[in-house]
């Protein structure tokens, strides 16, 4: 435990007073005044999930024991946070959601922080990698310092505004659901119903045209929708579907074509989202997807094991290709 200097305290207050002026709530945390809780409130700070604190309030919270700050997520702040873990997870997020990324990022100990503002009012999740900030939890802000580390801005722009589409958007990317339902394919499998076409349209852009399409053929098949039905409302919509950033050209013809392949695996062994006797398990699927944005790995997986081939088999790169033309 360290004792923390006037200029620090100064420091912090100047930079609450600040953010609260720009409509964060925000809170003392104790820092490296505790070497065991450095991030835990020195104070109940319930009531700032309502409101904003005064300026005289600030001034009075921010005394010796406040050794850091944070800013309480949620509709009080109107704020979103995306807490990644460490940097491949966050570069990932990068490359394939890009038009998210270029939003207010601060660089923490472990990995990233980015910010969105937002009217919606999102649960906080967990995902595989990190953790999505929202109501009922704050995070660390600069110019806090924990453990040595200080926490920086990296990029100093205005946060992304969400609305409720972007926002189901960045929930889908890490599937962890909706901020209002489940998954939809969870959903779906549970007893419940979904509109594959809005499925479609808000999935596309961010798990890519074929993974998306796919997805809902499965939450269709579900539901108890006929291979023709699905195509009469999906297929249309592939087809003009606006391609991914640096995808090859493809006619609108070979796309109706990749698009009845896709519907038709998810009719096909293992095409839903329930326990895959043949394949790769669903859980495994759903990481593989989460983790590359494309089901490519996925389904060389599936092809190995349905053509018989065990865990720590050894091969040449020659077999492999043979069994996938296969």
């Amino acid at each position: 435990m360290k004792k923390q200097t006037r200029n620090t305290r100064k420091k912090l207050l100047n930079r609450a007073r600040k953010l609260a002026g720009q409509g964060y709530s925000v809170i003392p945390i104790q820092g490296d005044m505790s070497s065991g809780e450095p991030k835990k409130a020195t104070m109940k700070w319930r009531a700032f999930q309502k409101r904003i604190a005064s300026s005289e309030e600030l001034g009075r919270m921010f005394g010796e024991r406040a050794g850091a700050l944070a800013v309480v997520c949620g509709q009080v702040s109107r704020l979103l946070v995306i807490d990644f873990d460490d940097h491949l997870r966050y570069q990932r997020f990068c490359r394939h959601l890009p038009q998210y990324a270029d939003s207010y990022t601060v660089k923490t100990r472990r990995g990233y922080h980015v910010y969105f503002r937002t009217e919606a009012k999102v649960p906080s999740h967990q995902f595989d990698g990190g953790d999505i900030k929202g109501e009922g939890s704050y995070v660390v802000a600069p110019p806090s310092v924990i453990a040595g580390v200080e926490y920086l801005a990296v990029k100093r722009v205005e946060p992304v505004a969400m609305d409720m589409r972007d926002v189901d958007a960045i929930l889908s990317y890490f599937h962890v659901g909706s901020s209002s339902v489940k998954d939809p394919l969870q959903a779906v499998a549970t007893g419940g119903w979904t509109d594959i076409a809005a499925m479609y349209e808000r999935l596309s852009g961010v798990i890519g045209r074929n993974n998306a399409l796919y997805r809902c053929a499965c939450a269709g098949r579900l539901q108890g929708m006929s291979k023709v039905e699905i195509e009469r409302t999906l297929l249309r919509m592939h087809v003009l579907a606006e391609g991914e950033s640096g995808h090859k050209l493809e006619s609108g013809a070979d796309r109706f074509r990749e698009g009845r392949r896709s519907i038709a695996s998810a009719f096909g062994r293992g095409g839903a989202t329930g326990a895959r006797s043949d394949g790769i398990p669903n859980s495994v699927r759903e990481r593989l997807l989460a983790a590359q944005g494309s089901s490519v790995t996925a389904r060389l997986l599936d092809i190995m094991k349905l053509a018989g081939w065990a865990a720590e088999r050894y091969f040449r790169m020659s077999e492999a290709i043979e069994v996938c033309e296969r």
